[in-house]
């Protein structure tokens, strides 16, 4: 086991045993102060056993703080799960501002798988509660809101959108006095003003945020902003400046311990020295940067140090070292991919294992609540067993049958008709891209038929778009189409459309 491994089960164990006397609640303020997403993982899994037995109120902030650490973990899957829960538990006990934070985690989750879509439909959600009222609290989650909605328009290559969020953002952050939020808001205006090649403006706002975070004394903010300087100062092909705002976060880096924003900037600057025909200089700013990605097993960051490395022993001639560098280069792409994939087996396992357990406590939950019913029953029995008793449990018994019977029948037929309908999908019937075109006003595409089969045949869009190499966003586009075209609105129905009336 490694030394980090054995300080976290440490931790972990000197907390189980402190937490055995305290309650939920304090539990949870206790894991709120604790950055490392294992360690607070680990304590709340010890009391998911009994947080059913707690008001809905108190299991929401349980949830929310549980899908926090596993999304600051990247396991998406669980962390959207636990976060689904918070909501729905915020929403029973009317816990608003939790369920505006189990909004906004579930759209930085979704932000993390790419899903801008469901991204955007999440923090819009959360801002509609967040704008409910005025107070301190609301104001500040709306600031943030409006700024996560701004980076959706980003990425979405909608700078214009994200430059008018990012300004109602700012004006709200100006109007509480938050000065890390006016930075932060600063700072994304400036990547809005950069991408509509509003470059004064953009340098204009980074130059505040940079001096609110000075005055704050805020370090950490200060790493990421002097490294965003220097990535815009580099675009405008300043390389002066850009190398002093490089070297600032690179000593700022060392000093707090940041080593990605260490190895990006000295990657740069190894880029600029390659620009610049200082091939030598480019190799030692190299050789530091692979030296801190190995010690602290940052893949990306060391991926793209070969990279740089290749390039600079290609123009120096040094053909041999260039080939090596090339071919680690791909090795470490090889061990990315690998990696991403290992990820996803071991996230499925852990949300296997949590749904396992779900399953144990609610049978567990079941059997007593039963139990209860039982004995209140018999206790009503016996109370009335005189009159009553004989008559009331042939009447109970003979009703119960009935329902059971009536029900057990319906399954059943529901189960013959879904089976018939679903045999074999859409290729053991004989209907074709121009038999379904042939009734339709605007006629399916090649790859609108494809997703359509793949859809009837009970596959998720996760599925559909692993098996056609496209992505989950792809195949919700084209199958809006599909209902749109076909005059539906699920799959049942467009299944039902497409059969031939003799079947």
């Amino acid at each position: 086991m490694s030394a980090n491994r054995w300080l976290i089960f440490l931790v972990v164990l000197a907390l189980t045993t402190n937490i055995r006397s305290q309650s939920l609640q304090d539990i949870i303020n206790q894991v709120d102060t604790i950055a490392n997403p294992n360690i607070v993982r680990s304590v709340l899994m010890g009391q998911f056993s009994i947080v059913e037995n707690y008001d809905d109120s108190l299991q929401a902030k349980f949830y929310f703080q549980l899908g926090i650490s596993y999304g600051m973990l990247y396991k998406t899957d669980s962390a959207q799960l636990f976060l689904d829960k918070a909501v729905n538990k915020a929403k029973k006990s009317n816990a608003v501002l939790t369920e505006i934070g189990s909004l906004n985690a579930l759209g930085n989750v979704a932000r993390i798988t790419s899903d801008n879509e469901d991204a955007k439909k999440h923090f819009e959600n959360a801002l509609k509660l967040a704008t409910s009222k005025n107070t301190l609290e609301y104001l500040r989650w709306q600031s943030k809101l409006l700024g996560n909605i701004a980076g959706i328009f980003f990425e979405l290559k909608d700078p214009k959108s994200a430059l008018a969020y990012s300004k109602r953002g700012l004006a709200i952050s100006r109007q509480i006095g938050d000065k890390k939020e006016i930075a932060t808001n600063l700072i994304r205006l400036g990547y809005c003003y950069n991408a509509l090649n509003k470059t004064d403006s953009a340098l204009s706002v980074n130059r505040e945020a940079t001096g609110l975070l000075e005055t704050t004394k805020d370090s950490l903010g200060l790493i990421y902003q002097y490294y965003n300087m220097a990535n815009i100062h580099k675009s405008m092909n300043d390389a002066g400046l850009a190398k002093d705002y490089y070297n600032n976060a690179i000593d700022l880096a060392q000093r707090f311990g940041e080593a990605e924003t260490e190895v990006g900037s000295l990657n740069e600057l190894a880029d600029i020295a390659i620009q610049s025909g200082e091939y030598q200089k480019a190799r030692e700013l190299l050789d530091k940067s692979i030296e801190v990605s190995k010690g602290n097993n940052m893949l990306f960051g060391l991926r793209r140090s070969y990279q740089l490395a290749y390039q600079a022993d290609k123009r120096r001639l040094d053909y041999p070292s260039a080939i090596e560098n090339l071919e680690t280069y791909y090795q470490l792409n090889d061990s990315i991919q690998k990696t991403e994939t290992l990820k996803s087996i071991e996230e499925f396992k852990v949300k296997y294992e949590t749904a396992e357990k779900e399953k144990e406590i609610l049978a567990a939950k079941r059997e007593i609540e039963a139990k209860e019913r039982f004995e209140t029953f018999l206790m009503i029995v016996i109370a009335i067993i005189v009159v009553f008793g004989t008559i009331a449990i042939i009447l109970l018994v003979q009703r119960f049958k009935l329902r059971r019977a009536l029900l057990s029948q319906e399954i059943d037929t529901l189960r013959v008709q879904i089976n018939s309908l679903f045999q074999g999908g859409i290729k053991e019937l004989d209907v074709t891209l121009d038999d379904i075109n042939s009734k339709l006003y605007q006629p399916l595409s090649t790859r609108e038929f494809e997703i359509l089969q793949e859809a009837i045949s009970e596959k998720t869009n996760r599925e559909i778009a692993e098996t056609l190499y496209v992505s989950v966003n792809t195949v919700k586009y084209h199958l809006r189409n599909v209902y749109e075209k076909l005059g539906v609105s699920n799959r049942m129905e467009a299944l039902e459309k497409i059969l031939p009336k003799n079947s």
